[in-house]
């Protein structure tokens, strides 16, 4: 009779240890979906209280630009820009303008900012755009003569393939959300 006691002790005893733990784990897994909530609610203030004054690059005017102490050829500049690439995914593209470079973009990051949020690339057609666009998308000149004298020796680059033997695979894959071969 003590040996039954004993077992049945040991199983209630067990199944406390269980329940408790049940619980532990539970509790654990509440405070996750918290501090979830928590960082969700913190990256949109910091990144509202980051950018707090500066203007978003892709949603800015001419003159708002030019309000903010920019000249008025490099506020047309970067409107342009823009017109011709689309959304401006980093402001590091910046470089691509005319009259901006690496401390230029530095300085100007205190003015502007990108929310690349549900931001999409523009597509380009590789046939049809010319070369100033394709300096403006981050075509070298080498690139940008290489494609010229493809598309008058070949005609049309028609596919990946050719694009990647004009330009090199490794670049290619740094441009290729960005590129269409459709007529």
């Amino acid at each position: 009779m003590k040996e039954n006691n004993k077992k049945l002790l040991y199983i209630i005893i067990l199944i406390l240890i269980g329940a408790i733990g049940l619980k532990f784990f539970e509790n654990k897994s509440d405070e996750k979906d918290i501090n979830i909530r928590k960082l969700k609610t913190y990256k949109v203030d910091y990144h509202k209280k980051f950018n707090k004054g500066k203007l978003d690059i892709n949603k800015v005017s001419e003159k708002e630009l030019i309000d903010r102490g920019m000249s008025e050829k490099m506020a047309y500049n970067i409107i342009k820009y823009r017109g011709i690439v689309g959304n401006i995914l980093k402001i590091d593209e910046l470089t691509r303008v005319k009259g901006i470079g690496v401390k230029r973009v530095e300085k100007l990051r205190d003015i502007i900012f990108v929310d690349n949020k549900d931001l999409k690339p523009k597509m380009i057609n590789i046939n049809k755009v010319n070369e100033e666009a394709l300096k403006y998308f981050g075509f070298s000149k080498k690139e940008i003569g290489n494609i010229i004298k493809w598309r008058k020796n070949n005609g049309s680059i028609y596919s990946n393939m050719d694009l990647i033997e004009i330009i090199g695979e490794k670049r290619y894959y740094e441009i290729s959300d960005r590129v269409d071969y459709l007529e």
